[in-house]
């Protein structure tokens, strides 16, 4: 009943700071995201820092790395994501698949880890479709910015021609209509391919984030405990989550520093930075931890 009790207190604060480790950003100008996401790593990495000393520095598992390495890769794609196809979808498309093989991986026992054992299986995958439903939702979500665009796009641009009314009329309506087809081409073969490839992005960032965990729940299901299968490297490690924080957390920072060295050599020693996003993106990172 306590462990309950606790176990539900978590979910709250999970609740409470993974719906809002963003507010404290939202304000400041993110940039293409790759600075924002180095310093909210080096804040998730400080935490995991403390909850290791906290645990009584467990042994470390490099292997439990692979699984932040994974999420920090699904989190960098998101800046792409939401480029090429908005939030509305791309949440829709990433979290239902992080959901989709989250649930796969313990009903069918993938990736050689354990099948959970479920009571009822109906309500299950009842829970399952509800909560794809969910995720829908975030279809209507529209931004502030992308009404305002929407908006003021709708103003005529043109001014009027001098010389003959009827000659500066023609004009208009053929400068009107080739600008009107080159720009429907242009948007339609752009959409088009920002729609593939901003989904098929959504997907693999999916797919990163489901598994995540999948490393150092391995680990702990090969430790040679009564019930568990057993690996000679992985004898007597720790059955407790926790311990794995900190190898995982080691993971997103790593991960996410090699993502940036790769981005400043792409950009010529040029990076996008900014002094002011230094500490709310690093609060950001301390609260999503």
């Amino acid at each position: 009943m306590v462990s309950a009790f606790f176990g539900y207190v978590g979910v709250l604060m999970a609740l409470v700071f993974f719906g809002s480790n963003f507010v404290v950003v939202k304000k400041y100008d993110s940039g293409d995201g790759f600075f924002f996401q180095l310093l909210m790593c080096a804040g998730i990495w400080t935490v995991g820092l403390v909850v290791h000393l906290i645990q009584g520095s467990p042994k470390f598992y490099p292997f439990a790395m692979l699984g932040g390495s994974l999420w920090a890769t699904g989190n960098v794609l998101c800046v792409y994501i939401i480029q090429e196809i908005g939030m509305g979808l791309g949440l829709v498309i990433w979290g239902g698949t992080a959901l989709l093989v989250g649930w796969a991986t313990g009903f069918f026992g993938l990736f050689g880890l354990k099948k959970d054992e479920l009571t009822l299986v109906w309500l299950n995958v009842l829970g399952l479709v509800f909560a794809l439903a969910s995720l829908v939702t975030s279809l209507f979500v529209r931004s502030t910015k992308e009404k305002k665009a929407t908006a003021a796009g709708t103003g005529n641009e043109f001014e009027a021609l001098p010389g003959d009314p009827d000659e500066a009329d023609r004009k208009m309506d053929n400068a009107l209509s080739s600008v009107n087809n080159d720009e429907k081409e242009c948007a339609y073969s752009s959409s088009a391919k920002s729609q593939l490839y901003g989904s098929l992005a959504a997907v693999c960032a999916g797919c990163f984030f489901g598994n995540n965990f999948d490393p150092p729940t391995y680990i702990q299901e090969h430790n040679c405990a009564p019930g568990n299968k057993c690996i000679s490297q992985y004898r007597g490690a720790s059955s407790q989550p926790l311990d794995y924080v900190f190898a995982h957390f080691c993971g997103i920072f790593t991960m996410s520093m090699a993502i940036f060295f790769g981005y400043c050599i792409f950009k010529r020693n040029k990076p996008w930075i900014s002094s002011e996003l230094c500490v709310p993106a690093y609060l950001s990172g301390c609260m999503w931890a």
